[in-house]
Parts: structure tokens; C-alpha cells; sequence
């Protein structure tokens, strides 16, 4: 026996006769005759409303997109068909459907008070697949980054500003770096030159994020940029030690 189908249609918790018919091994037609005949009788009972088990509804037939007729059946009216069964069918039918209504009522319990409607469900996939271009083109620039050898807070940034460039929207905040010195600076501060600065920091390996951060530079000599490495307080301190001496 094949799984109950249930859905909501205005709050409302339903399955379709031709479930049921397909489940109780029923002819799609003779099932809708004897829900035509429950109808009729809980019709001649005024406290009885026929809508609270089966509400007439059509469905579009595959192919020539002919309409026919069906009932949409709720949790009762499933109830009403498996007392009038007997035997095995009757049982697993009963099995069943308690199942199907029990396991969506469940689910929407665990939704939020405002459950999405088909516009929240539609705007939902949109800025999913939007998120979903978005991450993919943070992890291609982030490759670029790697590949360009760049530190980790050198490459956040340059993900972060280009991603930011590519969709004009802020992606996140910048990660604090302290101030940050070029060779240049370095060099005029101690009466030198940006070459011998950086003879010095390769010789005693200061190029490290101990001492400060690959980054990207536009090129003195082209348009192209350049990683250049930008030293913090501590590389600052050290150079001007190692100078001293």
C-alpha cells in the first residue's frame, strides 16, 4: 500500500479521492459514486456540514488538460471511507491515513506562526539562487586570492571589496588589521631606502603575518596589480631594531 498524500488548502489538511481510491484498490469512479451517496445523506442531517469530509474539486487531465471531477477529502471524511470498508483493506487503509494526517500535522507544528505562501515561496527560490551566484563568486575570488599568495586578512579583504565592486551591496565588515606601513614609509622614517628595507626583512624572514600582510598593490610601472607585503607595528618595531644595530 503506497503512502498517503496530504496537503494544506486554506488551512485545511486534505487528500485526494484519487489517493484513496488508488490505496483502497477502489476504481477512481466508483469511489466518487459512493462519496456523491455520503454526501447526499449527511445532507439531510442540519448539524452535519458535508464539507467537513469531502469538498467537491476538479483536477486537470493529463495530456488534453480535460477537467474531472474529484473530492477533496479531509481527515473525517478518510474516517468515513475506511468504516465502510472491511477486512484488511479497511485496516491498512485506517493505518494509513491516521499516519499521513498525524505526520503533515507534525510538520506544520514545527513550521514558524506565518507559514509562506506561494509569493514567499517564489521570492524564497529567488534569493536563494541569488545567494547561491553570490557564493559561487566568492569562491572563485577567493581562489584568485590564494593563488595570488596573498595573506588571510589580505585575501578576506580582497574578497570582501571585490565582491562588493560586483554586486554594489555591502557584503560585510572589514577585518581590523591595525595600522600598516609600506616599505616606503618604513624606509623614510629611518633615513633609508624601500630596497634596503626590504633586503633586511627577506634576510630575517619579517615577511610573515607575524610582522604583517601580503596585500595588493597597484604597480609603480603599469595598470596591474602586485602583491606587496605591508608591514604592522611589530614588523615597524623590528625593522628599526635590526637598523640600529
Amino acid at each position: 500500500m503506497n503512502d498517503l498524500k496530504i496537503f494544506d488548502c486554506g488551512g485545511q489538511l486534505y487528500t485526494d479521492s484519487r489517493e484513496v481510491a488508488k490505496m483502497v484498490g477502489k476504481d477512481h469512479a466508483h469511489l466518487m459514486r459512493d462519496i456523491k451517496g455520503y454526501v447526499d445523506v449527511l445532507g439531510k442531517n442540519p448539524k452535519l456540514v458535508s464539507s467537513d469530509f469531502f469538498v467537491p474539486s476538479v483536477y486537470k487531465q493529463a495530456g488534453n488538460g480535460k477537467e474531472n471531477p474529484c473530492y477533496l477529502i479531509t481527515k473525517k471524511g478518510c474516517e468515513f471511507v475506511a468504516n465502510k470498508l472491511t477486512g484488511e483493506k479497511g485496516i491498512l487503509f485506517t493505518a494509513a491515513y491516521i499516519d499521513a494526517f498525524h505526520s503533515m500535522e507534525d510538520t506544520i507544528k514545527r513550521l514558524p506562526e506565518k507559514a509562506p505562501n506561494e509569493s514567499d515561496w517564489r521570492l524564497i527560490r529567488s534569493e536563494a539562487m541569488k545567494l547561491n551566484a553570490k557564493t559561487k563568486a566568492f569562491k572563485a575570488i577567493m581562489a584568485a586570492a590564494k593563488d595570488r599568495h596573498l595573506s588571510a586578512v589580505a585575501a578576506q579583504v580582497y574578497g570582501i571589496t571585490t565582491m562588493e565592486g560586483l554586486t554594489g551591496e555591502e557584503v560585510a565588515a572589514l577585518p581590523e588589521t591595525g595600522k600598516l606601513y609600506t616599505a616606503t614609509e618604513i624606509a623614510n622614517a629611518l633615513h633609508t631606502t624601500a630596497a634596503k628595507i626590504g633586503k633586511v626583512a627577506n634576510a630575517n624572514n619579517l615577511k610573515t603575518d607575524e610582522y604583517g600582510i601580503w596585500a595588493l598593490d597597484k604597480s609603480r610601472y603599469s595598470g596591474k596589480q602586485v602583491n606587496t607585503f605591508r608591514y604592522n607595528q611589530h614588523g615597524k618595531d623590528k625593522l628599526k631594531e635590526l637598523f640600529s644595530a
